[in-house]
C-alpha cells in the first residue's frame, strides 16, 4: 500500500497574514466609508478564523468603514448565524460592529444585472453596488471546474445569479479533466475573468483579492492584489505543493474532509483521483 501525502511546509503567521492585508488596503489609497468582504463559505477550508478578528480591529482603527461580509455560496445552502461567526472567529459582541449576509443565487430581487456572456445573463449581488472597497477572501486549490479555485471565482460563482454558474459548471464538462484540472488559464477561467471585468465596469469600487494557500495543517502564503495577478500567484505555489505524480492503480482510498456537506461537494475526492485508477479498478471515498 502507497499512502500520497503532502509535504509538511512552514506556516505564515497570523501577523504576517494582517500585515499583509492591511499593507496592501493602506498603498492603495482608496477612500474606504464602505467596504464589502466576500469570504468564502463553510464549505471551504481556508482558517480565516484565526486572523478576521485581528483584521477587523484593524480596518476599524484605521478606515472606520461601514462593513459588510457576504458569504460566498454560490447555489450553496444559507449559513447559520452561528456558522457565520464561527467561520469568522468572531463574537457576537464583534459581530455588530458588520453586516453578516448570505448570498442567495435564486432570488432576481437580490441580483443586478451587469451583462451578458455567450448569451447568458450575469448578475450579481446588489451589495456591490455602492461600495468603496470589495475584498475577496479565499484559497486557491486546484479544481475541476475552474482550475483552481479563488480570484474570480468568489463573484462567479460566489455572489453570482443561478442562470451563470450553472453555464459555467455545464460547460466545464464538455472539455476533458486535463485541460481545466489544475490549469491557471483554460477556458471557464476566460469566463469568470470576463465577469471580473463586467463588475469592474458596472461598480465604481477598487477590488481587492486575498488568496490564501492552504494545508491540512494552515495558511502557508498569502497574496493579494488585483483580481488577476494575486490569483496567479497563489496558483503557482497550490500547483507545487498539491500536484502530484502518481503511479495508476488498482484500487484507491481519497479521503475528503469534513468541509464536504453531501456527496455533490465530496465528488472532488472522484475528479481528482479517478484518473489514478486502472480500467477496471475501484475507487473508495470516504467522509
Amino acid at each position: 500500500m502507497k499512502i500520497i501525502t503532502l509535504e509538511t511546509v512552514s506556516l505564515i503567521s497570523v501577523d504576517a497574514i494582517v500585515r499583509t492585508i492591511t499593507d496592501y488596503l493602506l498603498s492603495i489609497n482608496q477612500r474606504c466609508d464602505r467596504l464589502l468582504i466576500i469570504c468564502e463559505d463553510v464549505t471551504r477550508s481556508t482558517p480565516i478564523d484565526l486572523f478576521f478578528s485581528q483584521l477587523l480591529a484593524f480596518i476599524n482603527r484605521s478606515l472606520s468603514p461601514e462593513i459588510t461580509v457576504i458569504f460566498a455560496l454560490g447555489t450553496h445552502r444559507p449559513m447559520t448565524e452561528t456558522e457565520m461567526l464561527n467561520k469568522l472567529g468572531i463574537s457576537p459582541t464583534e459581530a455588530e460592529q458588520i453586516n453578516l449576509l448570505n448570498h442567495n443565487a435564486f432570488d432576481d430581487s437580490h441580483l443586478v444585472e451587469i451583462g451578458v456572456i455567450d448569451g447568458v445573463t450575469v448578475k450579481l449581488n446588489r451589495v456591490m453596488m455602492n461600495q468603496d472597497v470589495v475584498m475577496c477572501l479565499g484559497s486557491v486549490f486546484p479544481h475541476r471546474v475552474v482550475g483552481f479555485s479563488g480570484g474570480t471565482k468568489y463573484l462567479c460563482p460566489g455572489i453570482a445569479n443561478q442562470a451563470i454558474i450553472d453555464y459555467t459548471h455545464w460547460k466545464s464538462n464538455l472539455f476533458p479533466t486535463e485541460e481545466i484540472m489544475a490549469k491557471v488559464d483554460n477556458p471557464i477561467r476566460d469566463i469568470l475573468a470576463q465577469v471580473g471585468e463586467l463588475a469592474t465596469q458596472a461598480f465604481p469600487a477598487t477590488f481587492v483579492s486575498v488568496n490564501f494557500v492552504t494545508l491540512p495543517t494552515g495558511i502557508v502564503d498569502v497574496f493579494v492584489g488585483d483580481l488577476q495577478s494575486s490569483y496567479r500567484q497563489a496558483a503557482a505555489l497550490s500547483a507545487k505543493l498539491f500536484l502530484k505524480t502518481v503511479e495508476p492503480c488498482d484500487k484507491l482510498l481519497a479521503i475528503v474532509d469534513d468541509k464536504s456537506a453531501d456527496f455533490w461537494q465530496a465528488a472532488k475526492a472522484v475528479y481528482n483521483c479517478a484518473d489514478m485508477v486502472r480500467d477496471g479498478g475501484t475507487l473508495v471515498v470516504r467522509g
